[in-house]
């Protein structure tokens, strides 16, 4: 249960719309109840009348009975908006609660996880904790409420069958909530936790089909995904058969009430009342039903917000004091700088170097040397375990810190890995300069040897790159990123293998373009040896 105490103190928000919504479906509920039971006497009492040749006055509970008609469908209607409308705000705001945690963790933390799982949480994971409210809190306080109504409906009959009729009916409402979540809890987490590692896995084959066929391992690989979604299956039958059960024990409790309760009245001469008690029973039948499918799924919710919680990031603490100012003031210092995993290997070990104003520094090694490890390192993206690095004569924190918001500007990054957005050329040129002009665009374009092919498509830098820059080759959407890298603005460049996958005749145009364009910067360049890198005035070997 403690899993759930995060989310639902978020319910405290919207605790009056929730409170309107478990109003309506109350009323739902009590006019079924109202409209069977009324019905139910009506029919009796015309009868009986009937047989008696006595009069009866039908227009009363005639329009007792069109009352309970409307307004069971009118509440219905509004209490599924109501919720629904409520349900999906909470759902918004849980999703932008848990974007800002993703947001605000580190890249280390950000790299431990798969970008498939940070889906399943903004998605599944979420979606699963609309039980809170409209299938598990809501519908439970209904039919206990309920249960409580029509036991005082049946002290029209007398008042041991009230007794009766409400201790059977918060018995049965507690045996098949409990029950259900108790004995369902631990197939339904496994069924949840299969399910989500199935999806993770099914991705993983689908990027991977090429390389799986070329091995002769396509069915092979088949046959353990399906082997693994038949063990979810088997999970997921547990629970519903449990269900199945738990409804089944609930409607024979409720209709076996139902008969006492009739023959308590007919015993008692009180037919036509004896009607109405036994039907009305049978209406908060209606909210016991709703109660077992929901609650074999609490074992699924929980593992949810497990997960869910289990990805809270330390939060930033605001805005930092500025460190003190430093010697260099506007240099790029690396002093001393380690970096130890939790092993105790070490990727850096004691690096220090200085970047000048207006001086590039190289930075060349072998693969495993540790360069991108500066890189993030002068990025923010990673702490040193041991030394500082410094920009502008102060301590560069992790990027998810508030205090780094103001320094965004001052650094433009290209990584290894090249990063576009689904948009247009411009709007990726433009994500850390958004009051560039044209001009300068092309500029950027003209430096990186892109802008005579952007000039041939038709929209020109309003051309759509496709989702990752997928509709671009490999070489475009490099030289793309770096274009967005030389963007005016940024006193500070970092360039990391800057012309991967860049053809060779290419590169040396870039190269002589990029003396101009660097000139009055402040940068690094990693490269695995000299002729990758960009023109630089010294060169420092890992």
């Amino acid at each position: 249960m403690r899993e759930l105490w995060p989310w639902l103190r978020t319910l405290d928000r919207y605790r009056w719309r929730l409170a309107g919504g478990a109003v309506l479906l109350l009323l739902t509920v009590l006019s079924g109840i109202g409209l069977l039971g009324l019905s139910g006497w009506f029919l009796t009492a015309t009868a009986m009348a009937g047989a008696a040749g006595t009069m009866l006055n039908i227009y009363l509970p005639g329009g007792g009975i069109r009352f309970f008609a409307l307004s069971r469908t009118v509440t219905r209607y509004l209490e599924r908006l109501a919720n629904h409308d409520t349900v999906l705000r909470l759902l918004a705001d849980f999703r932008v609660r848990l974007f800002d945690r993703f947001a605000r963790q580190s890249h280390e933390q950000r790299n431990q996880e798969r970008t498939m799982n940070r889906l399943n949480r903004m998605t599944r994971d979420l979606d699963a904790l609309d039980n809170l409210f409209l299938r598990l809190i809501a519908p439970l306080g209904v039919a206990v409420l309920a249960s409580l109504v029509v036991s005082v409906l049946s002290l029209l009959i007398d008042r041991r069958l009230a007794v009766e009729v409400g201790v059977v009916l918060l018995s049965t409402t507690a045996v098949v909530s409990v029950g259900c979540a108790l004995l369902s809890r631990r197939q339904a987490r496994r069924e949840s936790t299969g399910r989500e590692a199935l999806r993770a896995e099914l991705v993983a084959s689908l990027d991977g089909m090429a390389e799986l066929q070329a091995a002769g391992l396509l069915t092979a690989d088949q046959e353990r995904l399906l082997e693994q979604d038949r063990r979810i299956r088997r999970d997921q039958a547990g629970p519903a058969r449990l269900a199945a059960l738990a409804q089944s024990l609930a409607t024979i409790a409720v209709q076996g009430l139902a008969v006492w309760a009739l023959v308590r009245g007919l015993a008692a001469d009180q037919t036509a009342i004896a009607v109405l008690v036994a039907l009305g029973i049978l209406g908060a039948g209606e909210a016991l039903a709703a109660l077992p499918p929901a609650f074999s799924r609490w074992g699924a919710t929980v593992a949810s917000a497990a997960r869910l919680n289990n990805t809270e990031a330390e939060s930033a603490e605001g805005l930092r004091p500025s460190p003190p100012e430093w010697p260099g003031n506007d240099a790029l210092i690396l002093d001393n700088v380690s970096v130890r995993t939790p092993d105790g290997l070490y990727r850096v070990r004691d690096l220090s170097l200085t970047a000048q104003p207006g001086e590039w520094v190289g930075i060349v090694g072998p693969s495993g040397s540790g360069k991108s490890t500066v890189a993030s390192l002068i990025a923010g993206l990673m702490q040193p375990t041991e030394g500082h690095v410094l920009r502008n004569g102060r301590i560069v924190p992790p990027v998810h810190d508030g205090y780094l918001v103001d320094q965004a500007a001052q650094l433009a990054c290209l990584m290894q890995e090249t990063e576009l957005i689904s948009g247009t050329v411009r709007d990726n040129l433009c994500l850390g300069a958004p009051n560039a002009t044209d001009a300068a665009c092309w500029s950027a374009l003209e430096t990186a040897e892109l802008a005579s092919t952007v000039r041939l498509w038709q929209d020109g830098l309003q051309s759509r790159v496709g989702p990752a820059g997928r509709q671009l080759s490999g070489g475009e959407a490099r030289r793309l990123a770096l274009a967005r890298t030389l963007m005016p603005g940024s006193p500070f460049v970092l360039l990391d293998e800057p012309f991967t996958g860049i053809d060779r005749p290419t590169v040396e145009q870039i190269r002589a373009n990029l003396r101009r364009a660097l000139q009055g910067t402040t940068g690094i360049a990693l490269a695995h040896d000299e002729a990758a890198l960009p023109p630089v005035d010294r060169v420092v070997r890992l």
